[in-house]
């Protein structure tokens, strides 16, 4: 992600940063450096990732929907 030639803000820069250093710890769950991306057209230039098989690997949900609670009043 660290790439001199982009002009990043200090708050991407830090972003990027801190990223890197957590990759090479196992914090993330899935490793998309190899997963297609696309950028969608528009005002803000979104990114789309493409996580193959993220259904499959996600954890399970920590509770189901016929237990939550409205919010309070």
């Amino acid at each position: 992600m660290e790439d001199d030639s982009l002009n990043l803000s200090p708050f991407l820069d830090k972003l990027c940063g801190v990223w890197e250093d957590c990759k090479p710890r196992g914090l993330f769950h899935h490793d998309i450096s190899s997963c297609e991306t696309k950028v969608l057209s528009g005002e803000h230039n979104f990114v789309a990732t493409l996580v193959e098989g993220r259904d499959q690997k996600k954890r399970p949900t920590e509770f189901g929907m016929n237990q939550a609670s409205p919010p309070a009043i």
